[in-house]
Parts: structure tokens; sequence; C-alpha cells
């Protein structure tokens, strides 16, 4: 993958993905949705462009869509990847504590 630098409003929105809604009892990251990013980022905007802003972090691999049942509703999550979590100046966890995505899964049910 080419080095990508992010913007300062990209890191912001990775930083609020890499730590997600918490970790769960067995330390594994809680990712989070749309209008829990939102309401976490340090700027205002709407879903629109936010969802410009994701489609551009998917397209470099530094975060991937999932699927939970949150709130009544299945939502939309973000997770990142080893990749995206390095960006933004995480370390990415130890392998116990952290699944990588299954982007083929994904993309068999997209």
């Amino acid at each position: 993958m080419m080095h990508y630098d992010l913007t300062d409003k990209q890191y912001k929105i990775m930083v609020v993905i890499c730590e997600g809604e918490g970790k769960d009892v067995g330390g594994k990251l809680i990712p989070v949705d749309m209008d829990r990013l939102l309401e976490r980022l340090a700027y205002r905007t709407n879903k629109s462009s936010m969802q410009f802003s994701i489609r551009a972090l998917i397209k470099h691999g530094f975060i991937v869509k999932d699927y939970d049942k949150r709130r009544g509703a299945k939502r939309v999550v973000y997770v990142p990847t080893k990749a995206g979590m390095s960006a933004a100046g995480y370390a990415p966890p130890a392998s116990n504590s952290y699944v990588q995505p299954d982007i083929e899964g994904f993309l068999a049910r997209a």
C-alpha cells in the first residue's frame, strides 16, 4: 500500500474509530457506528460529509465496515484495520484482544 498522510479531519475520525465504544469484557474493541461517531467527533459535520470521509478511509484500507445490532436496529459499524491504527498513531493491539475484520466475508455479504 502507498504511504498516505491523513488530513486533520481524517485523523480525528480515525481517533474516534480506533477508540471505538471501549472494550468488551474479553478486551475486544467495540466498534463505533455513524451516530456515535458524529456525537464524539471533535468537530461538527453532517452524515453525508462524514460518509464521504468514511469512503476515502475505506478506499485507503484504514477502516472496514461491519454490522452489529444496536439500539434495536442493524447498524453499520466502523472497524480500524492495522494500517488504520498505525496511520492514526495507535499500536495494533495484541492478537488476543483484536480481531482483524473478515474483509472477504464482508464483501461476500455486500
